[in-house]
């Protein structure tokens, strides 16, 4: 089987869901071939959506959420027009998403048919909304899917068309079909996450491998690949709040910033600070909870590793869907200033049965392999 992963460099995200999958097809014996879907927009265009999304997302987050809230809006209005068209037997109304699909549709097109793919996986909805003017143009003979990447229907999801919709959670399907995604193109898997997130190394074994404190409570600490929210507020409080055998461990990834900054505090062992690291996993494995922003991937992943979560401020949007379901279902708790992510934690470390109660929940509801899943689905489907 030749698959086409279609992604777009809009956050590290998307891109970290697609090489999941392809971790997985490919140790099958399957091909891959991973794309940025906004790598066929005029070079312009795409500098400006992905660099325009970026600033927004990391210095004016209010306004980026304005816009997810405009596009949510115009997603509802689309639906409830195309359902009231339909009943009049008429097309559904064309609308802003798929108008901006088709910009860059006929050179993908071309590029896919010389691929000799066999399928086609979305893993976000400019992608699918491409796809979807393609399928529209061209016919739907090549099966095209769709995987959800936040706890959300995020806005034009509900236009796509796909042979299969891949989601988060069950308990997300009456939001998908209540705007309008028929209930049979729904397929709860989970969002697909690396292989190694699925083992776990014994907790003194990993702090061992990191040298990390072996008697110590631990915090990880981590900001996302954009490295947003008030890490250095919540970290200077943490390192005078925290309980005297608890220390914070701080990934800052490429924020080459945030990474000077917090080296610059003396706080003694309570204090770990780390810079671009390839062992996220292991420093799962060596924490007690986790201090993250509500991104879905990077939340699926603490999940994964059944580690309790207590969330920094959230973008408005879709880390705000984010960070309701995974609150509302018991797995999180939530602060939106660094005073009460503060206090959330120092809570926790003070109650272990409150946090086993968070590990229980995160275990018993996290079960899926999700890359296995879509990849068997779609590789049943292609061969039937």
């Amino acid at each position: 089987m030749r698959l086409l992963i279609l992604s777009c460099n809009t956050g590290e995200g998307h891109n970290s869901t697609a090489k999941a999958i392809i971790q997985y097809a490919e140790c099958r014996g399957d091909t891959c071939e991973m794309k940025d879907a906004l790598a066929y927009w005029p070079v312009g265009t795409n500098r400006f959506i992905c660099s325009g999304q970026v600033f927004l997302y990391r210095n004016a987050p209010e306004l980026f959420g304005a816009g997810y809230r405009f596009f949510e809006s115009v997603s509802e209005k689309t639906n409830e027009k195309n359902m009231i068209r339909e009943q009049k037997g008429k097309e559904p109304a064309k609308n802003a998403f798929l108008g901006l699909a088709k910009i860059p549709s006929e050179k993908m097109y071309a590029d896919i048919a010389a691929g000799g793919y066999d399928a086609v996986i979305c893993v976000h909805v400019f992608a699918s909304l491409m796809m979807t003017e393609i399928r529209k143009r061209y016919g739907d003979g090549l099966p095209t899917y769709f995987v959800a990447t936040d706890y959300t229907c995020s806005p034009g999801v509900n236009i796509s068309d796909f042979n299969a919709c891949f989601i988060p959670a069950e308990g997300l399907i009456p939001e998908f079909t209540g705007l309008g995604v028929k209930k049979e193109k729904l397929i709860p898997t989970g969002i697909p996450v690396r292989e190694d997130f699925y083992t776990a190394l014994p907790q003194p074994e990993a702090r061992e491998a990191l040298a990390l404190p072996p008697d110590k409570r631990l915090v990880l600490i981590m900001c996302g690949s954009m490295g947003v929210g008030p890490v250095r507020e919540t970290v200077e409080l943490l390192a005078k709040e925290m309980p005297e055998n608890a220390a914070a461990v701080v990934i800052c990834g490429r924020n080459e910033k945030l990474l000077a900054q917090l080296r610059q505090l003396d706080c003694g062992d309570r204090l770990f600070v780390v810079g671009y690291t390839k062992e996220v996993c292991r420093y799962m494995d060596a924490a007690d909870l986790i201090v993250t922003k509500a991104g879905g991937l990077s939340s699926t992943e603490a999940a994964t590793k059944h580690l309790p979560i207590v969330f920094l401020d959230a973008i408005p949007g879709l880390e705000e869907h984010n960070r309701d379901f995974f609150c509302e279902n018991g797995f999180a708790v939530f602060g939106e200033t660094p005073e009460e992510i503060c206090a959330h934690v120092c809570g926790l470390l003070s109650d272990r049965g409150r946090l086993d109660t968070m590990k229980n929940k995160l275990a018993e509801s996290f079960t899926h392999r999700a890359a296995k899943e879509i990849y068997e689905h779609v590789k049943a489907e292609c061969r039937g």
